[in-house]
């Protein structure tokens, strides 16, 4: 659009934009719709707030309070879904360029997937972020971990299972999130050891894992019992 555009052309684009933002449940549609809508409102920022174009458009802040609401509304099932999971005791402890240890119950969900080409079991620590736990002076907030080519209660060696699929895992499977999830940790065979023993009963698991995030590595050991 040309710098010469009529403020009341930009606010219409903005206003069209921004409603497709708020409404649509299409993810591409929502991305576009989000940048034209930040691009039209870059053009009328010299000359009108984001606040007046709201005023000048009731429809729109009546889309803005839906969204929103919906937004709390997700946030709440999202909450009573993790409460509702089984919970484990758990004993985690940090070493190398951050130390620290923590031990006391989380929700926790533990699945097995059986593709075609082997069955996977994975475990995954449920935080509710307000009553996320701290371990060495940073909120956790979430770790999962997986055992590929599972076959029951035994010690797995992630390194050497890694090999033997030609490093084809997902290592997103194996993460850790201190602080934030901008930059967890992952595992990698690249990073170091990688250890799970899975209890007789399926209801014990202990794991040691070398993790890394782009500026810092740590080795999580931990233990989690199932109640």
């Amino acid at each position: 659009m040309g710098s010469d555009e009529s403020l009341g052309n930009v606010a219409r684009r903005w206003f069209r934009a921004k409603t497709t933002e708020l409404l649509t449940e299409n993810r591409n549609k929502r991305d576009s719709a989000a940048a034209e809508s930040h691009n039209a409102q870059q053009e009328a920022a010299d000359r009108l707030s984001s606040e007046a174009l709201m005023t000048a458009f009731p429809g729109l802040r009546r889309a803005q309070e839906r969204h929103e609401e919906r937004q709390r509304e997700s946030a709440a099932r999202e909450r009573a879904e993790i409460l509702a999971l089984p919970r484990a005791r758990i004993e985690l402890t940090l070493s190398g360029e951050l130390s620290g240890s923590w031990s006391g119950e989380l929700p926790t969900r533990v699945e097995k997937d059986d593709p075609e080409d082997g069955t996977s079991l994975s475990v995954e620590l449920a935080v509710v972020e307000d009553e996320a736990p701290t371990v060495a002076g940073r909120p956790l907030l979430g770790l999962r971990f997986a055992v590929p080519d599972y076959h029951g209660p035994d010690d797995y060696d992630l390194v050497g299972l890694s090999r033997v699929a030609d490093n084809e895992f997902d290592y997103q499977e194996w993460e850790f999130a201190l602080g934030n999830w901008d930059e967890p940790f992952f595992w990698t065979p690249d990073v170091g050891e990688g250890v799970i023993a899975v209890g007789p009963d399926e209801r014990a698991f202990t794991i040691r894992l070398a993790m890394q995030s782009p500026g810092e590595r740590v080795v999580l050991a931990g233990s989690f019992q199932l109640m």
